[in-house]
């Protein structure tokens, strides 16, 4: 008869349970196969769940915008726990504890957006090449956005506020049906690139102070008036990376000389190409 050795203990018998093993005598010469076994069990990872609350806002979004008729929605509404491995275009931290991206651009949303603030860490959210309709969701207070892309849909309504988001480097929101004045522009230090051009927006362009690190901002075909504020200082704003006005496109702001906005527009005056800009006919006197 073969040597046996006995596992007693509740939790050792738990874990031969999970690896298949239906008795608490095992032989002896399978002694170092069972030990192996179980310190596999115990070094595989805890499943990790996202909170309830961040499944809810995916399948809101599922829900809202005809999901099932995604282009591509691999895994969507899948159970809790696959929400960060196999739900086409979501990604989460390390530890698959948060939802940190969200990437569904180009594949047939139709619909509104629900609110996302319950995706506590997000970082990413694209959304651009779609067919979404009504108001941008409100992101006040989602402090870890750094890349916010809505372009190429049918947003209306007005920007939503985005002061004190001071990790956001990227909010493009052109060619919508985007309404009402832009937004304060307050603590926004990361901010590199604004593009909200190819809109219904009307009233001046806010401050400018303290958004350092804009690199590029992109404004024509709008009804923005008014005067310009200052270009940032300390000013990162690229010579030519910017565009106010095109081809008397519907900006009509007050047209003053600007040295800074004549480098970050690469164009001189900047305001050549507004609709403000005085007919050099009148301007020599003659009707």
């Amino acid at each position: 008869m073969p040597s046996l050795l006995k596992f007693s203990s509740p939790a050792t018998q738990l874990l031969l349970a999970s690896t298949g093993i239906p008795s608490r005598i095992v032989p002896r010469s399978q002694f170092w196969l069972v030990i192996a076994i179980l310190g596999m069990g115990l070094a595989l990872p805890a499943k990790a769940d996202i909170p309830v609350g961040e499944r809810a806002v995916l399948q809101a979004i599922y829900a809202s915008t005809g999901g099932a008729n995604w282009t591509g929605n691999a895994g969507w509404n899948g159970p809790p726990g696959t929400e960060c491995l196999d739900w086409q275009g979501v990604e989460c931290d390390a530890a698959h504890n948060h939802v940190t991206k969200v990437r569904i651009h180009s594949n047939n949303l139709v619909g509104s957006l629900p609110s996302i603030t319950g995706l506590t860490d997000l970082e990413e959210f694209q959304v651009q090449n779609n067919h979404l309709t009504g108001r941008i969701p409100q992101l006040a207070g989602m402090t870890k956005l750094r890349l916010v892309v809505l372009n190429d849909n049918q947003f209306s309504g007005p920007i939503p506020a985005l002061g004190g988001l001071s990790q956001l480097i990227s909010f493009v929101a052109f060619s919508n049906q985007l309404t009402g004045s832009i937004p304060p522009l307050t603590d926004l230090s990361s901010m590199m690139v604004f593009n909200v051009r190819s809109n219904q927006l009307f009233g001046s362009l806010p401050s400018l102070a303290g958004l350092t690190s804009l690199r590029s901002i992109v404004l024509y075909s709008n009804q923005l008036s008014g005067d310009l504020p200052d270009v940032p200082h300390p000013n990162a704003l690229g010579n030519g990376s910017s565009l106010l006005c095109l081809h008397n496109d519907g900006n009509g702001f007050s047209p003053s000389p600007n040295a800074g906005w004549d480098y970050a527009t690469g164009i001189a005056p900047w305001y050549l190409m507004c609709d403000s800009t005085p007919d050099p006919i009148s301007a020599n006197g003659f009707d």
